[in-house]
């Protein structure tokens, strides 16, 4: 996360020092699927003149592009440069986004199911670490307790993905070391 993080303040320095060398009096923030509600009505899809996107942005208690915000803005000539989205298209995915689902009983939005699917992930790779070091302790009894929370957490996990249509990050369920356990 730190490295990415990294990596788009680096981005967005050059973008913003591009934007000056060729004049640029606006910026455009990009648009993407299952925006967080602070930035879906601010900012999402949208361009302001340099002025306005300073004044909304500094506002905001999540600036684009930081703590894991996968938004960016980019430099525009306001009144000449056409947005990247179309306003229909932003609106449906901001629609559907609001829409989202029903789990367990409980209306999640888009965006706050990509969140529960983080905390999932979590609690799967927590459980993982755990057993390998249950396992390395020699802990038989803790390795098939973990062995059975990953399970239930997975099984959690395919469910929400299945059911919300969240594409599954099983990039984020790696643990290096950890081997599956059967009884």
């Amino acid at each position: 996360m730190n490295v990415m993080e990294g990596v788009r303040t680096l981005n967005q320095t050059l973008l913003n020092q591009f934007g000056k060398e060729f004049g640029a009096d606006g910026v455009e923030v990009s648009h993407h699927k299952n925006s967080a509600p602070d930035h879906i009505d601010t900012v999402d899809g949208k361009q302001f003149t340099n002025q306005e996107y300073e004044k909304i942005n500094n506002e905001l208690q999540r600036p684009v592009g930081t703590l894991n915000c996968y938004h960016f803005s980019f430099p525009i000539i306001k009144g000449i440069a056409r947005p990247q989205q179309t306003k229909e298209v932003v609106e449906a995915d901001n629609k559907a986004n609001t829409e989202g689902f029903e789990f367990e009983g409980i209306h999640y939005t888009n965006y706050e199911g990509t969140q529960l699917q983080r905390r999932l992930e979590t609690q799967i790779r927590k459980y993982k670490d755990r057993q390998i070091s249950s396992n390395a302790l020699g802990d038989e009894e803790d390795v098939y307790k973990c062995q059975e929370k990953i399970r239930i957490y997975s099984n959690k996990y395919n469910q929400l993905c299945k059911i919300s249509g969240l594409p599954k990050k099983v990039d984020r369920l790696r643990v290096e070391g950890y081997k599956k356990i059967k009884k």
